[in-house]
Order: structure tokens, then sequence, then C-alpha cells
């Protein structure tokens, strides 16, 4: 802590202390019997003592409550409930192409330089080029260096099978 802050705080703590030391041997300004004639009382019915500021009532007064014209526990009348149709059902989904269970397996250039791949299916091995048609409905639209892409007929969803590149293929 800084000096000057120390000095700062030690000061006010000595003139706190002489402030209530000096205070305190001094009798209240206000007395009890002032004190009580200044707290506001609210009216109260004829016949009934109000009680002085330091004793506490023995009851409180009642509280008056005037008669209802109609029970208030009674459950309203509600109105009738309209009638609503219920909600459109959601349009189907469009079908779904089955799952591509196709894999890359290689490629090679035929004699007569169309580009021939093969890919696998499970345990089979398939030769494709561009038109070949494979099983569960798709077709082979497109051969790229990068990716095969195929067509499924009934959905018209195309589907890309990536071919790895040399870096990537297993040896």
């Amino acid at each position: 802590m800084r000096p000057a802050l120390r000095w700062a705080l030690g000061f006010s703590t000595l003139i706190s202390a002489g402030a209530v030391l000096w205070l305190d041997g001094e009798e209240s300004p206000v007395s009890p019997s002032e004190t009580a004639s200044t707290i506001p009382t609210r009216a109260t019915p004829a016949g009934e003592s109000v009680p002085s500021a330091g004793t506490l009532p023995r009851s409180l007064p009642g509280q008056i409550l005037k008669a209802t014209a109609q029970d208030p526990f009674a459950s309203a009348a509600l109105a009738p409930a309209l009638a609503v149709s219920p909600p459109a059902p959601p349009p189907p989904e469009p079908p779904r192409p089955p799952p591509l269970a196709y894999h890359y397996l290689g490629q090679m250039m035929d004699p007569s330089g169309k580009k021939i791949v093969y890919l696998t299916k499970g345990d089979r091995d398939i030769q494709a080029s561009v038109g070949t048609q494979l099983e569960d409905g798709y077709v082979v639209e497109s051969i790229t260096a990068s990716a095969i892409r195929v067509l499924h007929t009934a959905t018209q969803t195309r589907l890309d099978i990536f071919i790895p590149t040399t870096a990537e293929s297993p040896q």
C-alpha cells in the first residue's frame, strides 16, 4: 500500500472515532415524546383506542367486507369452442436413392483411348465406363480425374464416387 493512501486512511479513521466519541456523550436531540406525536396514525372507527407508539395492540381491527352479488368461486360460463379443422398433413418426403455401395478400385485406358474404371461392391469387381448401367438403378454419367459421377435414374439424384490421388491410393 502506498504511504499517502495509508496516511489518508489513518486520518479518516481518527476523525470518525472522534465524531462517535463526541456525539456519544450528548443527549439525543429528539425526545421519545416528540417522536410518538410525529408518527402518523390512521383513522379508527369510533370507540377503538389507538395504541401508543411503544406498545403493540392485542388484536388488529377486523376488515369489513361487503357482500357480493355473485359467488366468486362459481365457474364462469365459457364461450362455445370454435370448430377448428386439423392442420393439413405435411407433404410426403421425396423418395431417396438407395445407399451407394460402390467404391473406386482402379482405372485404365483401353487401346481406343476410352477410360475404364473398376468399381467394387462388396466382394464383386465391376468394370464401368460412361453410360454403364449399375445395380440399384444407377448409371455412370461421367468420369473425371477426381470423381465418378453416377445418376440414380428413378430420383434423378447425382452422387460422386471420389477417386483418390496417387499419394492416397492403396499399395
